[in-house]
């Protein structure tokens, strides 16, 4: 099997946009395969963690794919990362590959897999400080043109 990457590109009408991994606290891009200006294949990328209190860190959920014939693989969501004294694991979500970021005192890891999920970060002290979660990993585009 050939593998490539491919930046966005346009040829004989055929343009294809490999949506970039969402740094901490911020969602993926968008991957999009279009023919003519239409769109064949879509791939949102997942929504980013977030902190809704000062001691509270929410995982994101995974982006969703839509138009393919065979295979249409939505991404998993992240994990929880803290409510107050409790810290979970708070690992980012597996791409097809697997590769999610871990979780991390003061720092999640990121993505390592297309379609992966960047970990989020935790204190194990409960002072309140925020630290950066992981980058998610960017999207990816398999297909084949059959004669």
């Amino acid at each position: 099997m050939q593998q490539s990457h491919i930046d966005p590109v346009v040829q004989g009408g055929l343009a294809v946009t490999i949506g970039a991994g969402g740094g901490s606290q911020n969602s993926g891009g968008t991957t999009l395969v279009m023919y003519n200006g239409r769109t064949l294949l879509q791939a949102t990328g997942g929504s980013a963690g977030y902190f809704y209190a000062t001691q509270g860190s929410a995982g994101g959920g995974g982006g969703a794919a839509t138009g393919g014939t065979i295979w249409n693989l939505s991404g998993g969501s992240g994990g929880d990362g803290q409510c107050a004294a409790y810290v979970f694991t708070g690992n980012g979500g597996d791409g097809p590959w697997g590769g999610a970021g871990r979780a991390g005192s003061q720092g999640g890891l990121s993505g390592t897999k297309f379609g992966a999920g960047g970990g989020g970060s935790y204190s194990t002290t409960e002072d309140g400080a925020h630290a950066a979660g992981g980058a998610g990993y960017q999207g990816c585009v398999m297909y084949r043109f059959l004669p």
